[in-house]
């Protein structure tokens, strides 16, 4: 059997693990996109290839990277059976996995897709959590490759666990996780978002709200907070200030051009969605997808908005 299922010898996991359905679905949803350019007439047309099975294709090194990517395909949740399936399997590599990026944006695709599927699963959002919670565990280390003084980017387990503790009310939680990022460089609001949770905080009349779990606690512990001021400055942030006044232009823009008033988290997380799975389609085949522009600036506004 040709393919990316031959190349990483998982022919009997794709026999097995997957019917007959869910492996057509699995072929006709990871596919390449290629532009083809008529040289007579200058028509431009796509031409999509089926590569699970056939074709001679490869994702990263291992298989774990190849399935890291593959799960990022499935978030929908009509895809979530074959997403727990895919993750079933990348688990149990995650375990031994040294490579910190690569597990980084492994639990990445995990929280999206958990996240996603929150309202039509009843375990999801505590998974969402866990995954949130693994990929902080790793964010010091992975800090120290992700970000420079030139180019910050933004930790989704960061940003979702905050979004998510804070409609918890958890707002200790909410402080404590957003100094944390703050303190490793990570992109984001999060002095306002501090401000907000501590005003929040004090209208609740809530005073034992920290986080108690032996888990939890060590997500807040800084693993090697030594090491990363040694090695690694944390970029200059934008002041609230300058933030704000780039969301209302956006916001503005956003508003004009979809003729709707942006006044709900549902609809904004539905624009990154889509956004997100565009920019899925149109990656290369080699390449781990990122959000596009529009997706980054999404992901800012809901946590400006909405925190």
């Amino acid at each position: 059997m040709p393919g990316v299922i031959s190349h990483y010898k998982l022919d009997t996991w794709w026999n097995t693990e997957f019917t007959e359905e869910e492996r057509n679905t699995i072929e006709n949803v990871f596919v390449t996109t290629s532009t083809v350019i008529n040289g007579l007439t200058g028509e431009i047309s796509t031409c999509q290839k089926k590569i699970m099975t056939s074709g001679n294709y490869s994702f990263g090194d291992s298989k774990f990277q190849f399935l890291s990517i593959l799960l990022d395909f499935f978030k929908k949740p009509e895809y979530f059976q074959i997403a727990q399936k895919i993750i079933k399997l990348a688990d149990t590599f995650a375990k031994n996995e040294k490579d910190v990026i690569e597990l980084h944006y492994y639990f990445l695709h995990k929280i999206r897709v958990y996240y996603r599927n929150r309202d039509t699963s009843p375990d999801a959002l505590d998974l969402a959590i866990q995954a949130c919670l693994d990929q902080i565990k790793i964010s010091a280390q992975t800090a120290l490759y992700l970000i420079t003084d030139s180019k910050k980017i933004e930790h989704t387990g960061f940003q979702q666990l905050c979004i998510i503790y804070d409609k918890q009310a958890k707002y200790k939680d909410v402080i404590q996780l957003s100094e944390l990022a703050k303190k490793q460089g990570w992109a984001g609001t999060w002095d306002n978002r501090i401000a907000k949770a501590k005003n929040k905080l004090g209208k609740s009349g809530i005073t034992n709200d920290c986080l108690d779990s032996t888990e939890h606690n060590a997500v807040i512990i800084d693993p090697i907070s030594a090491k990363t001021s040694a090695k690694h400055t944390p970029p200059r942030l934008k002041t609230d200030e300058e933030i704000w006044q780039e969301y209302e232009k956006e916001l503005a823009r956003l508003e004009r051009e979809t003729g709707d008033e942006v006044a709900s988290e549902d609809w904004l997380q539905k624009q990154l969605d889509e956004i997100d799975e565009e920019s899925v389609k149109n990656s290369a085949a080699t390449t781990i997808p990122e959000p596009k522009a529009e997706g980054r600036f999404l992901w800012r506004l809901l946590e400006k908005i909405f925190s």
